[in-house]
């Protein structure tokens, strides 16, 4: 395997996290690598760790921006890439030694244009299933079919998908990838993937990961999923996949908003949505937990009652953390 792949890593105030990821990429079995540094305007030792990499290893290169956010980072490490192939790894993220080997290989053999792996820890089945057209494929996404979700770090891509327009969309601070994953597929007459089952790489959860703590910003999730439902619409997909979406954004959101004041009118456009694609079906849907139909139900409660509610949630969690 001669192709060159090229890996873009979007990296902002990411200084205690960043040596464990970039290593991690220039420990992989693959030896023709290409290894992006995107600095989107970091404001720690991020910025000289890059360079040092940069100044070491001639298979790291550096862009530094001004801060612009994760969506714009990528794509202009996309112009950057050489690679016949691109994947995508965050700052406070790492993956196995392998990772790129193993995709490469799956993604030769069976001539796709996507390889899927799996999380580290995610208990997803380990078996190979390919996705022969693109409507396959899109289904797929929409269904989160084994976790495979709208993220762009457990895939690899043929270059030729991501020419000839902005893949990440600006101004969607939530889901922005879902909406690449879907706009990629739509774009495409013909598209074949592979779900290869390998657990490849390491999502690390931090306090102040995306989507970690609660931001106002989040609160574009559902404009991603208007601009999912704008794209799918007339691609003969099942309405209610695009229901469930509204119904997970909006659920999710109302747990972190709907006590408070401030975003009154936020919680307004949630629960409009909410109200119009909540179905029997979602709540008979064994594949959403049970918590996210319960907070979106307490959502439509009055704020006051969701005040008291969530003063409880976090009495509890602060008992738990002691």
């Amino acid at each position: 395997m001669n192709s060159m792949v090229t890996i873009i890593v979007p990296v902002y105030n990411a200084e205690k996290y960043l040596c464990k990821c970039v290593d991690s990429l220039l420990s992989q079995t693959l030896k023709h690598v290409e290894i992006i540094l995107v600095d989107d305007g970091s404001t720690d030792s991020s910025v000289q760790i890059c360079d040092k990499y940069a100044s070491v290893d001639m298979r790291v290169k550096v862009l530094h921006q001004q801060n612009q956010g994760v969506s714009v980072a990528r794509n202009n490490g996309i112009k950057l890439a050489t690679g016949e192939y691109i994947g995508f790894v965050d700052a406070d993220d790492y993956v196995e030694v392998d990772m790129y080997e193993k995709m490469l290989e799956s993604i030769e053999k069976n001539n796709a244009d996507i390889v899927i792996c799996t999380f580290i820890g995610s208990e997803q089945p380990v078996f190979e299933k390919k996705y022969r057209t693109q409507k396959d494929y899109l289904v797929a996404l929409l269904k989160d079919e084994f976790g495979m979700g709208g993220y762009p770090c457990n895939k690899l891509y043929k270059r030729s998908l991501l020419d000839f327009y902005q893949p990440f969309p600006m101004n969607i601070y939530l889901a922005e990838d879902f909406v690449f994953n879907v706009s990629l597929v739509v774009r495409q007459k013909e598209l074949s993937a592979i779900y290869c089952g390998l657990p490849l790489y390491h999502y690390c959860q931090h306090e102040n990961s995306a989507t970690g703590e609660f931001h106002v910003k989040q609160l574009t999730w559902l404009k991603a999923v208007e601009k999912i439902d704008n794209l799918v619409r007339g691609e003969m997909i099942a309405p209610y996949l695009v229901d469930k979406l509204y119904c997970h954004a909006s659920s999710v959101m109302l747990s972190h908003c709907a006590h408070r004041s401030d975003l009154e009118e936020e919680c307004k456009i949630l629960k409009k949505h909410y109200r119009k694609h909540i179905c029997w079906r979602y709540f008979l849907d064994g594949t959403e937990n049970w918590r996210w139909k319960l907070y979106g139900l307490v959502g439509m409660m009055p704020r006051c009652f969701c005040n008291c509610l969530y003063s409880v949630r976090q009495m509890v969690r602060g008992i738990k953390r002691k």
